[in-house]
């Protein structure tokens, strides 16, 4: 963070090695960052729900009127093909798309 966005900073929990919570003043409210590095496909089922209880605990942490900004990796897999009226079918195509993690 550069000088005058240090200022700004009215404090930070770290949750976790991959959850961070910012708390920011603004104008009119304060606002909340929550930065994640979510688990990958490849780790346990228990991980996974212990990451999104942190960030639901996390959420709680923020006042209800001040808006929260969720940011960070979430370790998505981009495909290449439409999923339903969901996905659209921009990606990184067929046969790329195992080669990511």
């Amino acid at each position: 963070m550069d000088r005058v966005t240090t200022k700004l900073l009215i404090g930070y929990l770290q949750v976790s090695e991959r959850v961070l919570l910012l708390k920011v003043k603004g104008q009119p409210l304060d606002f909340n960052i929550i930065q994640i590095y979510a688990p990958t496909s490849k780790s346990t089922e228990e991980d996974t729900d212990a990451f999104y209880e942190e960030l639901e605990t996390t959420r709680k942490l923020c006042k209800s009127q001040e808006p929260v900004i969720v940011m960070g990796d979430f370790n998505a897999k981009v495909r290449g093909e439409r999923a339903h009226d969901i996905i659209g079918p921009h990606g990184l195509g067929k046969g790329m798309s195992e080669e990511i993690d």
